[in-house]
Order: C-alpha cells, then structure tokens, then sequence
C-alpha cells in the first residue's frame, strides 16, 4: 500500500484536496483550468508545494502557467520560499518562468537579486544590473538575522560564488562594504570552509579576488576581527564532520572509512587554510596585533583552532593531523614579529593552549622558535571524557619528552595530573546514556582501552543503572570477545570471568557476514611482517621492553591508521595504549612510592613495588600521598601571606 500525502487547503470554493502521486495531479490540473482565477488557493498550493519540496506538483504549477508573483502577506514569491526552506535545486527552475526584468522584494527587502547571487546564477545577476539594479543593494531585516546589511558581493562571497563575485567586482561592487557585524567581504571569505557542491576549490581563489580589488586586509569586524582572525574560528574540523556520512551504531568497520574521511576532509580544508594565511601575509597583514575581546595574538588563535579536532562531534572521531597547522604556525613566527611567550588576558600562551591539546607538532615548532618550555603546562587537556586513544598517549608523552630535555622535569603535581588522565580520564563518561549518540563508541573505548579494574568497574556500573542499555552491551562485547579470540590477544582472567558472568553474548547474535570479515582480517593481520621480521601475533605478545621499542620507530602509525584492518585497528591501538601508559606509571609513581615509609626506599625496590599494583591502585596510592602535601604547600602560603 503506497501511503500518499495530500494538501488541504482552504481556499474561497471550501477545502482542496490533493493528492500527490501523478494520477491525483490530474485533478490539480482540472482545477487550474476550470478555476485560474482562484489565486488564493493557487498560492496556496504553490507555498506548500515549496515547503514540502515538491518537485512534481512544482513543475504541474509551472507547466500550468502559473506565475511567479508575490504568494502571502511579506510578498515572499515562489523563489524567495525556496531560498527560506533551503530548496536550491529548484530555484534555477524557477528563474526560468520568471519575468527577471522586475527585482520581486519581500518585505525585509531580500530580493531576487540576493538570491540569483547566492545561487550563482551569473546570467540572471547581470540581467538585473543591466535593468539598472543597485550592485551595493543591502538586504536590512527588521529583526535580527546574521545576513543583515549584507551586500550582493557579501552573499556571493558567503557562498563561495566566485563567477558572480567576479561580476560584481568587475561592475563596482564595494570590496570593503560591512554588514551589520562589521566584517567586509574578506572575512566572510577567510572564514569559509565549504566549497560548492560541485567540488570545484574556489575558497582560496575568491581571497585573492577581494584583495586584488582593494580588499582591506587589516579592517577590524565589532569584535576586534581582521580577516586573518576570521581563518581561525574553530569550523575547520566541524565542517569537516558535517561532511561526513551518519555514523551507524552497528557498523564497527566504517569507524576506519569514516576516520579517512574525516582526516582527508580536515586536511584539504587546513590546506585552504594555509594558502589563505600565505596570501593575507604577503598582502600585508598585520599578524603581530593583539586581537578580539581575550587579548589573543595571533598565535593563540591559530592553534586554538584545533580545539574543533579534538571533541567528539558526532562520531566520537579525534583527530591529531596537526602537520599542516603546524606549518601554519611557523608561517606566522617568519612573517610577524610576535612574542612567541605572550599571554592573553587569562594568562595563556600559545604553548599552553597546543599542551593541553595535545599537540605535539605545534609544541615542536613552539619549541624551535624559543619558547620557554615552563610554559608547557600539564593542569588540564581538551581531551573528551573518554580514555585517551593512542595518539592522545603517544603526544602528551612525546610532548613530555621535550619539556624535560630542556631541563624543566615533571613536579609531582604534573605527574598526578597525567596519571589521572592516562587511568581515569572516563569518570563521569555517561556510559548509561540512552540518548548520547556517541555511547557505542564510549563503550568500544572502554573495552578496547581501559585496564582490567576499569572495564570492569565501569561495566559493573552500566549494569546496574536503571536505564542500561543491554542490547548495546552486549553487542559491543561480544564482539569485542570475537576479535581477541581470533588474533590470540590474551585476555585477563578476571576480566573474561566478568564479561562472561555479567554479559553474556551469544554468538548467534553476530551475523555470518561479521563472522567472516573478522576472520579475514585476522588471518591478514597474523600474516602481515613488520620491518623486523616479527608477526603481529609475535608483537601482541613480545615482553613490555620489545613492545615499547617497537613503538618508538614509528612503524605502528603506518600500518594500523589505515583501512586495511578496520574491525582490528582500535583493539590493538588500545593495546599498544596501554603498554605506553604502563610504562609512564611505573616510572612516575616512584616518586610516591618512594615516600610510604619514614626512610626514603631505594628506586629498585620502589619499581618492584609498583608492578603489583594496578594502574588505579598507583593512582590512589599517589592521590594519597600528593593530597597532605598539597594541604601543606597551601598553608605554608597561607601563613606566608599573613606575614606579609
């Protein structure tokens, strides 16, 4: 049975209804022949045909003759809807059977002028300036709208209309025209992420346009903007999950299409990027200014940029392709004269902001350019709250790596701090969520990287909420269980036990299909020779010392980032997640350990004592320690003061 739509509407002969498959247009069609001159309920039909979008009972209208004129009460016609409802496919039609000799304008005063410009209908544009149409014709809403005082150049430039742009320019268009926000064209165009549907790259080409045109480069927006700010407001890696496909909960491999695709979209657009800074620079930006309402250079607002790549957005996918902006850093460091070290107004630096996102490429070129190490603070990350994948690891230690070999070494305050996030970072994660559209991916973290006491505390926490989403459990583990059987990767005892008592799976809930790709890919992986001439099956279980050399050449990034193992890839990164995060703990708590007893214990036995003891048992132990010092310290400064 096909479930058809109807109209009703009210009209001066009573109710219409019509419905829309091809037999019941006919019935539109009788009706517009025998009644044409009912343009009440004709504009009727043609509105809710636009805010439906539908195309058939659109083009019965039009192929009927009906005119494209004003429809209601704010002399909206057919085109200006279409625009409002976000139908763009059908405005070209529309165009078509209009009289383009008259600009229809609603009562905002958007016209079809405005809307042949963001449509990028070139012919239409110059048809209407040769009627005499004011190239510099604002659209002024009566209420708020982002688009108020926009020009024609500003609509074509927010839509990456680089033909229409041209027109304009070339007809005297005002290049440094400003909307109600004070940003000219130019910000609008450094601020553009989305290139036209039909892929063709016109972003960077629309930047070179306005500045050849007389673009002011240095022209500050309400907020203390200049363009160069406007490449640096967090959209690249959240156009680029827009980009993106929906993320199915039950599809465990397209994790890995998704994560290309994410970081080839984000690269394509920090590309953009860089040739955007590249072009503002030789044009004579000023990029050593302090800048909008935080007092941030220049500095502080590139590399905050990356904050978008580092959240979860809708696919619980981060993000580290950091190579190209940190290129773009170094592309400001030669062409302004900044303070690497300057601070904003809450007493950030550019290399504070890149530590506590993690990275490492942007603290590489801090570094080089003489930043002071101190200033590489280990308080906080911008990290969701998950366990951190192995990139997040591999860069926060690298980053440590750097700091102390220019002799500013780990207090042990920094030390608990990076404890706690390698151990428990997922606290509060909201894994019983039902509504977080990022849960089956939480819980494949969790699984993949948690210790045995936090999978297990955890899970034990999700089974006994009252809205615990077991189908999801079950899912998630019984698969989980599937590819550590297949490629031999030991499972603790006691977490085996647990998953086995409190969540057990049935194999029959894994299709054939699943079953087989897993398997595959297995035997793929068990065959695969790394550079030493080792099997994966010989990696997963070499001693801690192998596994970690093994990790420092790099080889692993190569080889498991990529699509050929998307089933396996996030099971082994938490593996080699772990074995790194291992090794920190047992080096950093040595410091704790070594103050149990009244007589400092020698390294040795402090090592020997750690090894027994779990990664949360060394967190306790060292919180446990940390907290009558940090009373201590705090008092100390108290009493300090009131001396003072």
């Amino acid at each position: 049975m096909v479930r058809v739509r109807r109209y009703k509407i009210r009209g001066g002969g009573g109710w219409g209804v019509f419905p829309l498959d091809r037999w019941d247009v006919q019935e539109v069609i009788s009706f517009l022949q025998k009644d044409s001159r009912n343009t009440e309920l004709i504009n009727r039909i043609f509105q809710k045909a636009i805010k439906n979008k539908d195309f058939l009972m659109i083009q019965t209208l039009l192929w009927n003759r009906v005119k494209i004129e004003a429809l209601n009460d704010s002399n909206q016609t057919a085109i200006h809807l279409a625009a409002a409802y976000d139908y763009p496919t059908i405005i070209d039609r529309l165009f078509r059977h209009c009289n383009n000799d008259v600009n229809h304008t609603d009562v905002n005063g958007f016209t079809h002028f405005h809307i042949a410009c963001i449509s990028g209908k070139t012919d239409i544009v110059e048809r209407f300036l040769k009627n005499g149409v004011d190239v510099n014709l604002r659209f002024r809403a009566p209420t708020h709208d982002e688009r108020n005082d926009f020009t024609p150049l500003h609509f074509a430039v927010k839509n990456a209309r680089l033909e229409v742009a041209e027109l304009l320019l070339k007809r005297q268009a005002d290049a440094n025209a400003k909307d109600y926000a004070g940003r000219t064209p130019l910000h609008h165009a450094c601020a553009l992420q989305a290139e036209p549907s039909d892929g063709q790259e016109r972003t960077v080409e629309i930047v070179r346009l306005l500045i050849g045109h007389g673009g002011d480069v240095n022209v500050k927006d309400h907020d203390g903007d200049t363009p160069l700010c406007r490449l640096f407001h967090g959209g690249s890696a959240s156009h680029a999950e827009k980009r993106l496909p929906k993320h199915p909960v039950d599809l465990h491999a397209s994790d890995g299409v998704l994560c290309k695709t994410k970081r080839k979209s984000i690269h394509q657009l920090r590309t953009r990027q860089v040739q955007k800074l590249r072009l503002l620079l030789e044009s004579g930006a000023e990029a050593d200014a302090r800048v909008g309402r935080r007092g941030d250079t220049l500095l502080h607002r590139a590399i905050g940029d990356l904050k978008a790549s580092r959240g979860f957005a809708e696919f619980g996918l981060l993000c580290f392709e950091d190579a190209l902006h940190a290129e773009m850093v170094e592309v400001i460091l030669k062409h302004a004269a900044i303070d690497v070290d300057a601070k904003n107004d809450e007493g950030e630096t550019a290399l504070s902001i890149a530590a506590s996102l993690l990275s490492a490429d942007v603290v590489a070129v801090l570094l080089e350019h003489s930043a002071d190490a101190q200033g590489i603070k280990f308080d906080a990350f911008h990290h969701p709250k998950t366990l951190p994948c192995l990139e997040a690891v591999e860069n926060l230690l690298e980053i440590v790596a750097m700091r102390e070999s220019r002799g500013r070494h780990l207090s042990q305050s920094e030390n608990l701090k990076i404890i706690e996030f390698f151990v428990a970072n997922n606290e509060g994660c909201g894994y019983a969520n039902l509504e977080d559209e990022n849960g089956s991916y939480k819980l494949r973290n969790l699984l993949e990287f948690g210790t045995d006491d936090n999978v297990i505390g955890s899970l034990d926490k999700i089974s006994k909420h009252k809205r615990c989403p077991k189908g999801m459990l079950s899912y998630h583990v019984s698969r989980y269980l599937l590819k550590l059987r297949s490629i031999g990767l030991p499972l603790s005892r006691p977490v085996e036990d647990y998953l086995r008592e409190k969540m057990p799976s049935e194999s029959s809930e894994i299709s054939d299909r699943h079953l087989k790709e897993c398997e595959a890919e297995a035997d793929k992986l068990k065959s695969l020779k790394l550079k030493s001439n080792k099997s994966l099956t010989d990696l997963l279980t070499a001693s801690p010392v192998e596994l970690y050399s093994f990790l420092k050449t790099g080889e692993h990034k190569q080889t498991f980032n990529g699509l050929d193992f998307p089933h396996y890839s996030g099971v082994i990164q938490g593996y080699f997640a772990k074995c790194l995060t291992r090794r920190f703990l047992l080096k950093a708590a040595n410091d704790y350990v070594r103050c149990v007893t009244a007589t400092p214990l020698p390294d040795p036995c402090c090592e020997r004592i750690s090894t027994y003891l779990s990664n949360e048992e060394l967190l306790h132990l060292c919180s446990a320690i940390a907290a009558p010092r940090a009373e201590s310290a705090a008092s100390n400064e108290s009493t300090k003061a009131e001396t003072v």
